[in-house]
């Protein structure tokens, strides 16, 4: 499916979001978690969404550890319809003919990407990613002062905010609060003064649920902060939240 290149960039041509982000309006990359998977799989909204994004012209990015969470128990037990997404990825969900790398997707295969629109590619994380979700867990129980053990519950979310950042890709999952988390604690552990904070907003990135995906796919316009702090209850993330709002109000 080659598809024109003008009808790609339309996809988020309304919503706003930090000026830093501003290639993945271009590049219309989703990268999707584990629990979209799952219930694309079984039919839910997500897959009319994911289905909507691809005749549309975006590429949707999975993480093969997703293989490791769905359909996850005994056959008697598992969901089957996550038994035969898993399956599916595993047998060649993926247009690559290849297991590509996040690093060799982003800057050994740009040009295939026109042969990619509107296509499901399946990414492993790399050295760089593992290194990033490490220091991006270990910066979250610094900054929280918590324990390696509530710390691991974060450890799949961590990685694949992390390949969703290095693929240059938009985050849709509908657990937007543990990714901010992890997004949060990337680079900095401590955002106590003004500029840190200021930072920090700058590179919160855009993340979309498929509620949201949703209503972009309507035509809605909004500020996607705006709607991320109604998904989320920490107060430490809504400071920074607010901030990003403020930062996209003029950004398209």
């Amino acid at each position: 499916m080659n598809l024109d290149s003008s009808k790609v960039i339309m996809i988020l041509a309304n919503i706003r979001f930090s000026p830093y982000f501003e290639d993945r309006r271009e590049k219309s990359f989703f990268f999707i978690d584990t629990d979209i998977l799952s219930d694309y799989a079984k039919n839910g909204a997500s897959r009319q969404v994911a289905l909507e994004l691809q005749n549309r012209g975006a590429i949707l990015l999975y993480s093969l550890p997703s293989i490791m969470e769905l359909g996850f128990g005994p056959e008697t037990v598992a969901p089957k319809e996550e038994i035969n997404m898993y399956v599916g990825m595993y047998r060649g969900l993926s247009a690559s003919r290849e297991d590509l790398f996040v690093n060799k997707f982003r800057y050994e295969r740009q040009l295939q990407i026109p042969d990619w629109r509107g296509k499901w590619i399946g990414l492993s994380p790399d050295s760089n990613n593992w290194f990033a979700a490490k220091k991006t867990l270990v910066n979250y129980m610094t900054g929280r002062n918590t324990s390696p053990r509530n710390a691991k519950e974060l450890q799949i979310d961590a990685l694949m905010s992390c390949m969703a950042w290095n693929a240059g890709a938009v985050m849709w999952t509908n657990n937007v609060k543990d990714h901010l988390l992890a997004c949060y604690y990337i680079n900095f552990v401590h955002a106590g003064s003004p500029e840190q904070l200021m930072d920090k907003a700058r590179h919160m990135p855009p993340t979309f649920d498929t509620e949201m995906l949703t209503r972009v796919l309507a035509g809605e316009s909004f500020n996607v902060y705006t709607e991320l702090m109604k998904r989320v209850k920490d107060d430490e993330l809504i400071r920074v939240l607010k901030i990003a709002e403020g930062l996209a109000t003029n950004s398209l």
